[in-house]
């Protein structure tokens, strides 16, 4: 998946986690398309779309389970390992440990920021 530069807010539609509840269904190259979609959506939308109130719900779960990754990630930094290197989720480069996961917090914050303005912009009040 390939998310074109953005001169307006981004919408993107996620129609189901189908490749999540029946992996089977799927080839390991697909698989991979797949959950890197979800990760350039979560990281770059404005907002998600989903057509079902089910789908929305297994959204609403998968990425709470990205939450719940995160913090276990977390909790996994300590003095020794914290500067090791580690892949960096914005291209191939190397980073630290601690930098990695100082990520998690700066960059949702980004974006939440980014879903209140679009939220408000559009009559929406954030958190009803």
């Amino acid at each position: 998946m390939a998310i074109p530069p953005k001169s307006r807010p981004l919408a993107v539609t996620v129609h189901d986690l189908a490749f999540v509840d029946y992996p089977e269904h799927a080839t390991r190259h697909g698989l991979r398309f797949f959950h890197r979609s979800l990760v350039l959506t979560k990281r770059d939308a404005d907002v998600m779309l989903c057509p079902s109130v089910s789908t929305k719900a297994e959204l609403v779960a998968y990425l709470k389970g990205s939450i719940a990754y995160a913090k276990k990630a977390a909790a996994f930094v300590n003095q020794k390992n914290m500067m090791d290197p580690v892949k960096s989720p914005f291209g191939n480069d190397k980073q630290p440990r601690l930098n990695a996961i100082s990520i998690a917090g700066w960059h949702s914050m980004d974006h939440y920021g980014q879903m209140v303005v679009y939220a408000r912009l559009n009559g929406i009040k954030p958190g009803r």
